[in-house]
């Protein structure tokens, strides 16, 4: 500030004086204030970059936001969709469980009842086998009989014969119903072996189904896990994006509380430096003191609006010339002098009317 008060003041007194050696010293410190100044300009399209990448990242992490919150809604989907295909897989396991242990209950019954007509037989075989032996003895012992009283009971040989006969009949018919009952047995047991055979090959079928049911039970559950480890995954990152977006929106809410106070202070500095440009012309003869105040205004609303266009992400400022209109500043810019109205909107903060521009005034240039 301080240097440019030099300059001007320099430039003023040289101009009544002629060239001189300060006039020379005075050029040297304009050329070192303007290499200063280049610097300034690069440092400040370095920030300007670095703002831009900021934007940049920022729309990307929103994009990557979005992306995580249709993830998530599409896992917890097929989340629920696999939980419903467990919860049935289980179902099908315990109704698979009870049949097969209805079955292993209906099969003892069948094998003690089995034993049972088994122990049946062989005691009615016993009992059989009992009564023929006895019937022999008692035969035999009656043809003893018989022979020994033959002269003297002829009588009762005819009898007797009868009753040999008879018995050999009885003899025969339980011969007969032990044959039966033997074949009766074994048609029983066939049948019986046939009925555990086909249990067999049910249990079999039963425990093939289970051992299929546990197998895919246990891919579901596997599937399950890694849905799940998913689903944590994103979560995590899910937790990181809000974070980093809390993040950027407490940064971007700063940036426009400080791009407000920055709009702020420079219309108030536009409105103090058009007031002492109206006091100046009203001036009849040159006040120095006034134009150095002039010029200290005129650097400070600069100032002010760079930090404006730093916060906005603008391209930069402009100090309107003489015979400048905001269709030549949008020519010159932008090469369409239709789009002066996007100079217009950047400026709203100061400008009411697009016409009322004066000389020395400091305008945003919006990208």
């Amino acid at each position: 500030m301080k240097a440019f008060r030099i300059i001007i003041l320099s430039t003023i007194l040289l101009t009544g004086c002629g060239p001189s050696q300060q006039e020379k010293q005075l050029s040297l410190q304009n050329t070192e204030l303007k290499q200063e100044v280049s610097a300034l300009v690069k440092n400040l399209e370095s920030k300007k970059n670095n703002a831009d990448q900021t934007t940049q990242q920022v729309i990307q992490l929103k994009q990557d936001l979005t992306e995580a919150r249709a993830n998530k809604g599409s896992l917890n989907t097929e989340l629920k969709i696999l939980q419903a295909k467990l919860k049935n897989s289980l179902q099908q396991r315990e109704v698979t469980q009870t049949r097969l242990s209805s079955l292993k209950r209906k099969l003892e019954q069948d094998k003690t009842q089995h034993q049972q007509n088994k122990h049946g037989l062989e005691t009615r075989i016993r009992d059989i086998s009992r009564e023929l032996k006895q019937s022999q003895i008692t035969t035999k012992q009656q043809s003893l009989q018989d022979k020994i009283e033959l002269d003297k009971k002829s009588m009762a040989v005819e009898e007797n014969l009868r009753t040999i006969v008879e018995k050999n009949r009885k003899i025969d018919l339980l011969s007969e119903t032990l044959k039966l009952v033997r074949n009766s047995e074994k048609l029983q047991s066939r049948k019986q072996r046939e009925k555990i055979n086909a249990l067999k090959t049910e249990l079999n079928d039963t425990q093939q189904a289970l051992n299929k049911f546990q197998r895919e039970n246990s891919r579901l559950g596997d599937e399950l896990r890694l849905q799940q480890e998913q689903i944590d995954k994103l979560q995590s990152r899910l937790t990181s994006t809000q974070a980093q977006e809390q993040d950027l929106s407490e940064t971007l809410k700063q940036t426009e509380s400080n791009l407000n106070q920055a709009r702020l202070k420079a219309s108030q500095l536009n409105t103090t430096y058009d007031q002492m440009l109206r006091e100046r012309n009203q001036l009849l003869s040159r006040d120095f003191d006034k134009d150095n105040k002039i010029t200290d205004m005129r650097i400070e609303l600069e100032t002010a609006q760079r930090e404006v266009a730093r916060l906005s992400g603008a391209r930069g400022i402009y100090t309107i010339q003489q015979q400048d209109n905001l269709s030549s500043i949008a020519r010159f810019f932008y090469h369409n002098g239709n789009l002066w109205q996007k100079i217009f909107e950047a400026n709203s903060f100061i400008l009411k009317d697009p016409d009322l521009i004066y000389r020395g005034m400091v305008l945003i240039i919006p990208q």
